[in-house]
């Protein structure tokens, strides 16, 4: 199962906890989007209204929630699964960088998303899934 494994590495004491100590809110989300994925270390700041639960899975995969236990940003080296972010920024890139494919997610306070690609560029989308823009290398 997803939440089975636990380690923790690199946090303060104060910082780690397990993963019983998760909302189910996002054990349903981590066991939805990464059901072959096992988590292997956890952080949660309440103090942090921006990103209270950082969790790590053992595919290099970082996952961050706010403290309303909203996903903000995702970060990975894999293809990210097609059901964490719309399916209309998935085709935005399969049509336009047919010979990539999107290994990050990011909510910018709100207004916009931001999604990585494997070759490092950076797309910008507004809160409708239009594209905005790029930071092209």
């Amino acid at each position: 199962m997803v939440l089975s494994t636990l380690f923790f590495v690199g946090c303060r004491k104060e910082d780690i906890k397990p993963v019983a100590d998760l909302p189910p809110e996002i054990k349903m989300y981590i066991t939805t989007h990464y059901s072959s994925q096992s988590i292997i270390e956890t952080e949660i700041d309440l103090t942090d209204s921006t990103n209270a639960y950082e969790i790590k899975l053992n595919n290099g995969t970082s996952l961050e929630f706010n403290y309303k236990k909203v996903i903000m940003d995702i970060d990975g080296h894999t293809e990210l699964p097609t059901s964490v972010i719309s399916i209309k920024m998935f085709d935005y890139v399969r049509i336009h960088y047919p010979n990539n494919f999107i290994t990050g997610w990011e909510m910018d306070e709100g207004c916009k998303q931001e999604i990585e690609l494997n070759n490092n560029m950076d797309l910008e989308f507004d809160m409708n899934n239009e594209f905005l823009g790029c930071d092209c290398p």
